[in-house]
């Protein structure tokens, strides 16, 4: 894949997947201790992360690294939910994501 393409597939997954988990740029260069201007650049499909970075970002979206890097990713339909889990007395809410075909 040519790199110029490998940028924009990035930049527009980025941007869907920050929007979808209600992140601001700002919000979410704070998670990865860096800029708010890396963030903005990224999007802008003028670079890209390292593969660490793209790894914490796809945690931090509750998505895989593939996620970020297909061109159709954001056409697949995604939920996420929580799932209280009681254990002695404390309460746990535990996120899982699901990909709907």
């Amino acid at each position: 894949m040519e790199n110029e393409k490998l940028k924009n597939i990035i930049a527009k997954n980025l941007s869907h997947f920050r929007k979808l988990s209600g992140l601001t740029q700002t919000e979410l260069a704070e998670k990865l201790n860096y800029s708010d201007k890396s963030v903005s650049k990224w999007e802008r499909a003028e670079g890209f992360p390292d593969i660490i970075v793209l790894e914490n970002i796809a945690r931090i979206f509750g998505v895989t690294l593939n996620d970020l890097v297909d061109e159709n990713s954001i056409n697949k339909k995604k939920i996420k939910f929580y799932l209280p889990v009681l254990s002695g007395l404390s309460l746990h809410l535990y996120l899982f994501s699901c990909q709907l075909f």
